[in-house]
């Protein structure tokens, strides 16, 4: 049994990536995992890390998502591919608990961070109007180069797979639940 956290991240409470969510999270279930889950858009906080301080109080809904990223052996965020990378809010969720002393630290000695997360496996799920092929050979895969290599692995979370879930703009109803199909996959493959 794996402990799975969950984050459906897309800013819009009504979407495809909430389809891929439940259906991971189904997956999961049936294969005897313990998942946790959050939802972006139901949580209220100042996506702007500049705006806050040392001395700030982190909002409850972040000390809530650090708790469970804490607890978890895998992490799983699903997300729109927007602009070529992830939405706003999604980026300023990563910005204020990807945090210093939590997720890294410096000890002076080296310029490489000490890496916090370690001992966490993770799967990014990206829905997107872009066929995969585009993606990859046009776009060479840049969005989930920096998820990987510059946010989850810089805090120790490895390995991390990628899975494109698209062309979702005018997808036929057979492709979406193939899409929704191979969610529910994932989530019941986590080992």
């Amino acid at each position: 049994m794996t402990k799975i956290f969950i984050i459906d991240c897309h800013p819009n409470g009504q979407s495809f990536s909430l389809g891929l969510f439940e259906q991971y999270i189904k997956g999961a279930q049936k294969a005897g995992h313990e998942v946790k889950s959050m939802r972006l858009s139901a949580m209220d906080f100042e996506i702007d890390l500049a705006k806050q301080d040392e001395t700030d109080k982190m909002e409850p809904c972040l000390v809530e998502f650090q708790h469970k990223l804490t607890w978890c052996e895998h992490v799983v965020f699903i997300s729109p591919l927007w602009w070529g990378f992830m939405p706003a809010k999604m980026k300023g969720l990563i910005d204020r608990v990807f945090l210093p002393q939590y997720a890294y630290a410096y000890d002076g000695k080296s310029a490489s961070p000490i890496k916090l997360l370690n001992g966490r496996s993770g799967d990014i799920l990206v829905t997107s109007d872009t066929p995969n092929w585009y993606f990859n050979w046009i776009y060479r895969s840049a969005a989930f180069k920096i998820m990987r290599m510059q946010i989850f692995e810089f805090v120790g979370i490895k390995p991390v797979k990628f899975h494109m879930f698209s062309p979702l703009r005018q997808s036929t109803e057979r492709l979406r639940l193939k899409l929704l199909n191979r969610a529910w996959k994932l989530g019941n493959r986590v080992s």
